[in-house]
């Protein structure tokens, strides 16, 4: 159906870093630099590793037992390492949602539309001259530094790393050389015993397999045990690395990420969960928290380049990450409507005249806190005309038992947040294509928080989870939406169901704002 753009809830388990308790209850404060080096950047060697793993979606990352990875995002592999990380992260937009191009940019900074591969059967035909793999660049700029180049796919040996040493080999063997090169007892061409590694780049293929073989979904449980794996190996390489006898002395920087998520058994289309990637980025000199909206897999390299003190590529679109993080919202200004339903359709907020029924019932007990309205199919609950500009966000609990709309305009042309097809999401009508994601299956039963978060010329993310489980979010790109400006009655329903809490923000809420309001009792609680 191309008629809409819709974004919809199929990610990030616990909001957390890669699994376990949310943030920022979890002794992670996403807006806290405490522990940052209080004398700035210190001296020593500057050395990096760059870890990015194949069809990896951030929401089964967050489902997955990964202790390694979350030791890393919390600041406590090390006390003196600290880690800014975002599960909304993006990737490529000018090409399809496929490894081949999103390798290539991984590896060079440069867009599809700059090193013109488009899918994996035309990485071959790349411009990796113009566009080089960063280790070249760290090569050109120092020739003495010692750089290691390994991936199990062996498309990506096409893009030439100018690397001392190379390996296409399976994600095992290629960890064990890690460690090997970390401990200093791997040896192999061009890379002696003992040598000191001054940039090592690892691509991890077996994610993708899985995702193949069996859904890329967080309740995939082979999916799940894979990426498992993954941080069962990345956990070697931390212990190697922080056995190092000098590592005192040396700054070294911790970069991951992914080419692309998936959906079903597959990926290369344009939904929000095929888009959606994790991006972390550690070391000593980062600042703790949420990277900010608009991070994508094109940053890796100016990140790394930054971190060597190496020039950036002027063509390059990319930004070095680690040194901004995502602002800790207080959520009490800009709440432009609030409906509790607590017997009456009152909103508490703006007091907004005007509010009325179509078949609709109010109750004042029996919801998800205290009262709720109850619509059965074909009721609808009209609210005034509403302008929420060029950014807004919307947060509700529901028992949807149907399809149907939660809120939009009455007359269809600004947005709508809504259930299609067992899938939680958010359309907004400036747009021309209407983007699916996975299905998070509502339950006329059981009470699902859903918050839609939009801002001109950034992400539009999408958030869902029920009652004492784990809230989901989902990002698309929001840059060629527009300003919505939607003068327009706003209507609750059509929709079989219940809708408890309403709240309309003339903002966009931060990642971390909507986690705490999944964990709150009510949105009046935290006024």
């Amino acid at each position: 159906m191309k008629a809409r753009h819709a974004i919809g809830a199929a990610c990030l388990g616990a909001l957390v870093g890669c699994g376990g308790a949310p943030l920022p209850d979890a002794g992670f404060d996403a807006g806290s630099d405490a522990g940052v080096d209080a004398a700035g950047p210190r001296s020593g060697p500057m050395r990096s590793l760059v870890i990015a793993l194949d069809g990896t979606r951030p929401d089964a990352l967050a489902a997955a037992r990964t202790p390694h990875l979350d030791a890393l995002i919390a600041g406590t592999w090390r006390a003196d390492y600290h880690a800014a990380y975002t599960p909304l992260a993006q990737n490529l937009y000018d090409a399809i949602t496929v490894s081949g191009p999103n390798h290539a940019t991984i590896m060079t900074g440069a867009t599809s539309s700059q090193h013109h591969v488009t899918d994996n059967d035309d990485v071959g035909d790349g411009d990796f001259e113009t566009n080089r793999h960063y280790l070249r660049l760290l090569e050109e700029d120092d020739p003495g530094r010692n750089t290691a180049a390994l991936f199990t796919w062996a498309v990506d040996r096409v893009i030439t790393s100018g690397a001392d040493f190379v390996s296409g080999d399976s994600d095992a063997d290629n960890v064990d050389r890690v460690v090997g090169m970390l401990d200093g007892t791997f040896s192999g061409p061009r890379w002696p015993a003992g040598t000191d590694p001054d940039a090592i780049f690892l691509f991890l293929d077996d994610p993708d397999h899985a995702g193949h073989a069996f859904g890329f979904e967080p309740g995939v449980p082979e999916y799940v045990a894979e990426l498992e794996d993954v941080d069962a190996q990345i956990g070697r390489i931390l212990d190697a690395l922080g056995a190092r006898p000098h590592l005192d002395e040396e700054r070294w920087l911790i970069v991951l990420t992914s080419d692309h998520g998936g959906f079903g058994t597959g990926h290369g289309g344009s939904r929000a969960v095929e888009h959606t990637i994790p991006f972390l980025v550690a070391g000593r000199d980062v600042s703790p928290g949420r990277l900010p909206s608009f991070t994508r897999n094109a940053d890796v390299v100016p990140t790394v380049l930054t971190h060597h003190g190496v020039a950036v590529p002027a063509a390059l679109t990319g930004t070095a990450r680690g040194s901004e993080v995502e602002a800790e919202g207080t959520l009490s200004p800009d709440l432009l409507r609030y409906h509790a339903f607590d017997g009456d359709l009152a909103d508490a907020v703006g007091g907004a005249a005007g509010v009325a029924s179509a078949g609709a019932t109010v109750g004042a007990d029996g919801g998800r806190f205290g009262g709720f309205a109850t619509l059965e199919p074909g009721a609808t609950i009209e609210l005034p005309s509403l302008v929420v500009g060029d950014a807004f966000s919307v947060t509700l609990w529901t028992r949807a038992r149907s399809d149907g709309t939660l809120l939009g305009d009455l007359d269809g042309t600004g947005w709508a947040v809504g259930v299609d097809a067992a899938t939680f999401g958010a359309t907004y009508a400036s747009a021309t294509d209407r983007v699916e994601v996975a299905a998070l299956e509502p339950d006329g039963d059981a009470w699902h928080f859903v918050a839609a978060v939009y801002r001109d010329g950034a992400l539009a993310t999408m958030y869902a989870g029920p009652a004492g489980g784990a809230l989901r979010a989902m990002a698309i790109d929001g840059r060629d939406l527009g300003a919505l400006t939607s003068p327009s009655p706003v209507r609750v329903g059509p929709i079989n169901g219940d809708v408890d809490d309403l709240a309309v923000w003339s903002r966009a809420l931060t990642l971390d704002e909507v986690q705490r309001l999944f964990a709150a009792d009510a949105v009046g609680s935290l006024r």
